[in-house]
């Protein structure tokens, strides 16, 4: 069928930062990566009403009803994606270990420079 090779899912990723653009690498090597459409913010790809400011501070994922998922629950719908992985995102997303895994989210977001560092552009 024709839609089964249309990516159904958009990454918006910070493809300056090692860490971001080490995931993106990831997911396009795997099984699953042609369900993905990746977009680099730093080559200019964001989705329409969102800056390049408030991209660079989350990864956004944007699915097939046009949906927009930001940070965390953005991993954790990629994730959705993998069906060894869908129990995990379905546990990542209950009360308590979602709000666990936002904070972790943003420790990172806010370190990732720091602790992975910078692709020269």
């Amino acid at each position: 069928m024709e839609t089964e090779n249309k990516p159904r899912v958009k990454i918006y990723y910070d493809g300056v930062c090692n860490l971001c653009a080490g995931l993106a690498d990831t997911i396009d090597a795997s099984v699953h990566g042609s369900q993905f459409a990746l977009n680099d913010i730093s080559k200019g790809l964001l989705p329409a009403g969102l800056s390049k400011e408030e991209a660079l501070h989350d990864v956004h994922v944007i699915d097939e009803n046009g949906h927009m998922y930001r940070g965390a629950d953005a991993i954790l719908r990629v994730l959705q994606e993998y069906p060894r992985m869908k129990l995990l995102a379905t546990i990542g997303a209950l009360p308590g270990f979602r709000q666990i895994l936002m904070l972790i989210y943003r420790i990172v977001e806010m370190t990732r420079y720091w602790i992975f560092g910078r692709k020269t552009v």
